[in-house]
């Protein structure tokens, strides 16, 4: 009997010898992770949203064109914009649920669409647009809630005067919300304006949105619904392209998510220091 307890205790010994030192390696190395795959996820977050500004600037610039080569298309076939080809019909199609000439006197003529609703224009936004730039407005539509980004060009280059031409952009072509899974999308303007959000019911308090526009980009977390989520943000400067407004863009996840690849682990390390209490 006191040989078995000898060994016994020799065996424990042993055991303990080994797994103390796996234990706080594996405790130290599951910090080392952690640390490690939040700032991959920031990183990566960062990028999203460096990649996601891009992508923004490239679609309002292909529909600026779009817009364009209508106008230079009217100009040239003289009727007025009562017209246009099937090919740029299709084209706005695309990107614009409305489109019409504006004359000077206010007159409207739809190219496409219903033209039942169209922005007026400040004094300023017309100086800005008669000066051969490119508005970018966005407006609450009458009778929704709903913001729209609406696109304004010249009918004739430096000549306002022959009218304006105005469309209302698609929002999911601009925001192409079908390319940011996993992550939750916001986009406000230099107001703090929420412009678009990917689920309308998530939103974030009004005291930590108003300070995404005070710098051009940056990281943070925040615990919504008992769920701590890691996000990045970043100024888009659409204002160096367009008369607009500039946008921050908000690019968000579940921190569960970012670090579902060391779940294991941890289970893991769990397992192993409940092995070390019961020795």
């Amino acid at each position: 009997m006191f040989d078995n307890k000898v060994a016994r205790r020799i065996l424990v010994s042993f055991i303990l010898a080994a797994l103390i030192p796996i234990g706080v390696l594996g405790l130290l190395s599951y910090q080392q992770v952690g640390e490690q795959l939040r700032a991959q996820t920031v990183k990566s977050l960062h990028k999203s949203c460096k990649s996601y500004g891009m992508g923004l600037i490239e679609r309002l610039n292909l529909a600026e064109s779009s817009l364009r080569l209508v106008a230079i298309t009217i100009k040239k076939s003289g009727k007025g914009g009562n017209q246009i080809t099937l090919d740029h019909q299709q084209s706005l199609l695309g990107q614009f649920d409305n489109v019409a000439v504006i004359t000077i006197d206010g007159e409207k003529k739809s190219l496409l669409g219903k033209a039942e609703f169209f922005p007026n224009l400040t004094q300023q936004e017309a100086q800005e647009i008669g000066s051969s730039k490119t508005l970018i407005r966005p407006i609450i539509e009458e009778g929704t809630r709903n913001e729209r980004l609406w696109m304004v060009v010249n009918l004739v280059e430096n000549h306002p005067e022959n009218g304006l031409l105005v469309g209302s952009l698609k929002p999911e072509l601009i925001w192409d919300v079908e390319n940011i899974e996993p992550n939750q999308l916001w986009v406000i303007d230099e107001s703090a304006r929420l412009m678009f959000a990917s689920d309308p019911s998530f939103k974030f308090p009004s005291e930590v949105i108003v300070k995404f526009p005070q710098t051009n980009s940056g990281h943070f977390s925040w615990l919504h619904a008992d769920t701590i989520y890691v996000g990045n943000f970043r100024t888009v400067p659409v204002k160096d392209h367009f008369s607009a407004s500039d946008l921050t863009i908000i690019l968000a996840q579940p921190e569960t998510l970012a670090f579902a690849a060391i779940q294991q682990f941890s289970a893991f390390i769990r397992q192993l220091s409940c092995l070390l209490f019961l020795s």
